[in-house]
């Protein structure tokens, strides 16, 4: 199997990727994002693209059948460019929302969280049994974004193809916000961050 880093580069090379063109600015390695991230101070609005391994189910929903015998591949990734805020308090924005919608804050059941801020900072988290590092972001409504997906060879695969065995969209349930005006925020594997726009910065993660 190719590893992330390899699906990024065919992808952003490949003729119908939609990120083709874009310039290079700042190498670092993972290490050194992490650092980056972690004396970062505030809140903010970034620029992402990461490269991720999309949870499937082993056979089609409505095909009955497996990724190998619909599209001839065992595995996909998703190349993905997107915007998101950082730094944020995850509970403020919550309650926050919820004045907003005249309700209080006790609407919100917190639960137990398989993560914790690494570090005192808003923007990493680390998983408490593994010590694995997550970057922390929340998504933004109405958010202009574009992906596509690769098989182990590089090529293109069309997402509709996938959607029967991608899991369906869901929203937490215990924040007490109305429908659709939820609080979305991702846990994305730091190896996974491949370039990254933040505070007129650009950085390509190797």
């Amino acid at each position: 199997m190719l590893s992330l880093g390899i699906y990024y580069i065919i992808g952003v090379g490949n003729e119908r990727s939609p990120f083709k063109g874009e310039k290079r600015m700042k190498n670092v390695t993972v290490g050194e994002m992490v650092h980056v991230l972690e004396g970062y101070k505030g809140h903010s609005f970034v620029s992402l693209e990461t490269s991720t391994i999309p949870k499937l189910t082993k056979k089609g929903r409505d095909s009955g059948l497996t990724l190998k015998e619909k599209l001839d591949c065992f595995h996909i990734v998703k190349v993905s460019k997107f915007n998101a805020g950082i730094g944020y308090n995850y509970v403020s924005m919550i309650e926050n929302r919820l004045d907003k919608e005249g309700k209080d804050k006790e609407e919100y059941k917190q639960g137990t969280s398989w993560h914790e801020p690494f570090e005192n900072t808003n923007t990493i988290r680390q998983h408490k049994a593994t010590k694995e590092l997550y970057f922390y972001v929340a998504l933004i409504a109405n958010n202009p974004s574009s992906s596509f997906y690769l098989d182990e060879r590089g090529n293109i695969v069309d997402k509709q193809d996938l959607v029967e065995f991608l899991p369906k969209p869901s929203a937490p349930k215990n924040q007490g916000l109305t429908d659709g005006n939820e609080i979305l925020v991702r846990t994305l594997k730091l190896e996974s961050l491949k370039k990254i726009t933040m505070e007129k910065e650009t950085y390509i993660v190797n």
